[in-house]
Parts: C-alpha cells; sequence; structure tokens
C-alpha cells in the first residue's frame, strides 16, 4: 500500500527550488520597488501644489509649499501680525531637491517651479539607470503636471 502526502525529503527539495528561484527574482524586483516610490512621491508633491493653490484662494494669502531636507510642508508666512501657520507636511519614500513656490491669493504661483523627484539607491534613466525619474513643474498659472526628464521633446510625457 502506497501512503498519502509527500515525505519530508520532498517538501525539502522543493523548498530549496523556491528558494533559489527566489533569489534569483528579488534582485531584478527592487528597482519596480524604487519606480513605484518615485510614482508615489511625484503624485503626493503634485497634489500638495494642488491643495497649496486651494488653500491660498480659500484664505486669500499667499500659501508657501516647500522641499527641504526631504519633508515637503505647506504653509502660510506670516503676514502683518498673523503668525507664521504650518498647515500640513509630508515625509517622502523617494528624494525630493529642495525647492519651493509660493501660491498667491489668485492661485497663481509667483514664478515657475521644478521639483527633481529621484529615487534614493538607484540611477535614473537618463543616466542609464534603471529608474525612471520624474520632474513635478508648476506653471504660473497655478497648475502642476509630472514629467519625465528622460523623454524627448514631443512627447506628451516630457518635461517641455
Amino acid at each position: 500500500m502506497k501512503p498519502n502526502g509527500f515525505t519530508f525529503i520532498e517538501v525539502m527539495i522543493s523548498l530549496a527550488i523556491v528558494v533559489v528561484l527566489a533569489s534569483i527574482a528579488l534582485p531584478n524586483f527592487a528597482p519596480v520597488v524604487a519606480n513605484a516610490q518615485v510614482r508615489s512621491t511625484a503624485d503626493q508633491l503634485r497634489d500638495m501644489v494642488g491643495r497649496a493653490r486651494q488653500e491660498a484662494v480659500k484664505r486669500n494669502v499667499p500659501v508657501v509649499l516647500s522641499a527641504a531636507s526631504n519633508v515637503v510642508s505647506l504653509s502660510i508666512p506670516a503676514f502683518g501680525t498673523a503668525p507664521a501657520v504650518q498647515l500640513t507636511q509630508f515625509a517622502p519614500t523617494a528624494n525630493i531637491a529642495d525647492g519651493a513656490v509660493t501660491m498667491t491669493g489668485s492661485g497663481r504661483a509667483n514664478a515657475p517651479a521644478a521639483f527633481e523627484v529621484t529615487s534614493g539607491n538607484y540611477a535614473c534613466k537618463a543616466a542609464n539607470g534603471p529608474v525612471t525619474c520624474l520632474t513635478v513643474k508648476v506653471f504660473t498659472g497655478g497648475a502642476a503636471r509630472m514629467c519625465d526628464p528622460a523623454i524627448a521633446t514631443g512627447s506628451p510625457k516630457a518635461c517641455s
């Protein structure tokens, strides 16, 4: 009579095969995670630009969106006798180049701005790396869009 199930040796061999296959696949998966972190951070940053614009129009005062030391914050600077107010901030999962943009009470940016979002562990595709780095551009009209600086002019995804 043949016993049902697997022997201990069969289970261990199967487990060893799974471990070998996983060790081959995991290093190739890390850039995928880095791409997702860059995309997520760029999405959050673009959303924060929209929030800065909304707060500026709602309160009819300038609102500053700043990125410094990898922390993005939204604040209202001191105005007249009113003290500065910190509205919100977030710590991104990818690197953001330092910069700032001020949204006026009419919802416009005081000057165009661009925030570079990169991975902390991998080079950008523009430098022959595996990660698609993104730029969040803020236009003087107050609108923001994400673009890929590695794509040539003429494509809707390009930063031109």
